[in-house]
Order: structure tokens, then C-alpha cells, then sequence
């Protein structure tokens, strides 16, 4: 049992030792971009309630209001606003934290783009991709191997395949000779 008391706090050491490694503007950069998609999902709803809120203090100013200006007001306000999805925020949040935290690991890694790069490009394009599948996925009642292969025909595999090798070849190029 000692043992694994001592384990663990040689592991708790070993993890507040590297997040004390980071500096704190990287924290902060790190949990803006988590919290950015908050604001960013309630702009619309923020605009839509600003623009009624225009629409009624005019009309109850002067209840004569030419055809256009109401049209002006409609047009401005727009149609109803589906309610903001938690989860799409929350997916939003960790891929904007694994972008900002991207340019921090390949700075420790010694700044070896060309390897990298490219897998952390990969790892967010692959967290929206999950994201998007699995909220689709829950809409459907299809079996999940019978909308891949509606959705994603071989060709279609293979291209993405060798566009990401290609680019995997043009990095390593261009950060080798250039």
C-alpha cells in the first residue's frame, strides 16, 4: 500500500511539475480559447433580442410605421433561432484547446514541425469529424457501417488518404530545404 501511495505522489509530482513548466500566458491562452465558443454561440441570439428590443421601443414610440421600416426591422431580427447545443460548445472548446496547445508542444518538442504538425492537424481535423459523425449518428437510425459507405465511398478515402501524404511530403520538403 505504501507502495502505491508513493507512486502516486511521485505521479502527482511529475504532473504539477510540467503544468508549472508552462507559462501562465499559455494557461491563459489555453482556457480563452475554451471559453471563447460561449459568446461566440449566443451572438446571434444577443443580435436577434438587440434588434427586437429596436423593433418594439419604435413602435411604442409611434405606433405609425412606414412599410419598410418594418420590413427593415423583420429583415434584422430574422427568423427564430434554433437554442445553442452544449455539446457543439464543448466540442468547440477542446478543439480550440488542442489548436493553442499544438504551437506549445511543438516548442518543447524542439520545434520539429515537419513531424508534428501534421499529426496535430490531424488529431482536431478528426475531433470535428467525431464530433460532427456522432451528433449525426444520433439523429439516425441507420446502422453506422451503412452511412459510412453511403458517406464515404473508397475513392473518397483514398483521395483523402494520399492528399494527407502529399502534404505530410510537402512540409517535410519545405521545412528540410527551405
Amino acid at each position: 500500500m505504501a507502495d502505491l501511495r508513493e507512486a502516486d505522489v511521485t505521479l502527482w509530482q511529475q504532473l504539477s511539475g510540467a503544468a508549472e513548466a508552462v507559462p501562465q500566458w499559455a494557461w491563459v491562452l489555453v482556457l480563452l480559447s475554451i471559453l471563447l465558443p460561449i459568446p461566440m454561440a449566443y451572438l446571434p441570439h444577443i443580435r436577434q433580442a438587440f434588434y427586437q428590443w429596436r423593433s418594439d421601443r419604435r413602435l411604442a414610440r409611434d405606433p405609425e410605421i412606414y412599410q419598410y421600416e418594418l420590413d427593415d426591422y423583420e429583415y434584422k431580427i430574422g427568423e427564430e433561432l434554433d437554442e445553442v447545443e452544449w455539446r457543439d460548445i464543448l466540442w468547440q472548446g477542446i478543439a480550440n484547446a488542442l489548436i493553442v496547445s499544438a504551437a506549445f508542444i511543438v516548442q518543447e518538442a524542439g520545434g520539429s514541425w515537419s513531424v508534428l504538425l501534421p499529426l496535430v492537424f490531424g488529431g482536431v481535423v478528426a475531433a470535428v469529424g467525431l464530433q460532427q459523425w456522432f451528433r449525426e449518428a444520433e439523429d439516425s437510425e441507420v446502422d453506422w457501417r451503412e452511412r459510412f459507405a453511403e458517406q464515404f465511398p473508397p475513392e473518397a478515402i483514398w483521395g483523402a488518404v494520399g492528399a494527407f501524404v502529399i502534404a505530410v511530403l510537402i512540409l517535410t520538403i519545405a521545412v528540410y530545404f527551405f
